[in-house]
């Protein structure tokens, strides 16, 4: 981890202690996410908003999405600030390697 990132998950981690509160974090992924990037991206941090879903083919072709989810990639990591409203005592960010991350939230199956 770089420097200005590990100063900007510090600084982050600071003003916005909502996330570590399963409860006022609920529903807030995307939100927090884009506050995220936009702090490396004043830092120089190179990073991007991902998204992703849990989801099941029907037999018939339809998908049934159970729920989407937002967090930030910074080279192969992924930065996660709201992993708390699934799982109460995840770190705060949780991160993990992205094809790790996309083990649960996959994106999207192209439409037929």
């Amino acid at each position: 981890m770089s420097d200005q990132l590990a100063a900007a998950v510090v600084r982050f981690r600071g003003e916005h202690p909502a996330c570590l509160d399963p409860e006022l974090i609920y529903d807030r992924c995307q939100e927090v996410s884009a506050a995220f990037a936009a702090l490396l991206a004043d830092v120089g941090v190179a990073a991007s908003v991902v998204s992703g879903m849990q989801f099941d083919v029907q037999p018939d072709g339809r998908i049934l999405i159970h729920r989407g989810h937002f967090a930030v990639q910074v080279g192969q990591d992924v930065y996660d600030w709201t992993a708390r409203q699934f799982a109460p005592g995840a770190p705060v960010p949780q991160v993990m390697p992205l094809p790790r991350w996309r083990e649960t939230w996959k994106p999207l199956p192209a439409a037929r």
